[in-house]
């Protein structure tokens, strides 16, 4: 079995939500905070991402992943108050 890493930091001053679909598993990072998304899986995985002003859908075909912050798995909705905290106002 192979595992593949992907790294995702935010550099805006916003709040950055990113979904792994197609579950809508959604998880929040702050300025500067950063998340390992990592896939194990027994071929080669499919990876698709959609990236928007505050947020990004990372499609997967491989159930089998996880998402962490150094040694520490995120839960499902990882800062997700500071999201909608954040909507509707302008991040311009």
């Amino acid at each position: 079995m192979s595992r593949f890493v992907l790294t995702f930091r935010n550099h805006a001053e916003s709040p950055h939500t990113y979904w792994i679909e197609p579950w809508a598993h959604d998880f929040t990072l702050l300025q500067d905070e950063m998340l390992a998304l990592r896939i194990s899986s027994a071929g080669e995985p499919l990876v698709e991402f959609v990236h928007g002003t505050t947020d990004t859908q990372i499609y997967i075909n491989d159930e089998n992943w996880s998402v962490v912050q150094g040694d520490q798995e995120l839960p499902l909705g990882h800062n997700r108050q500071y999201a909608l905290s954040m909507q509707g106002k302008s991040t311009s």
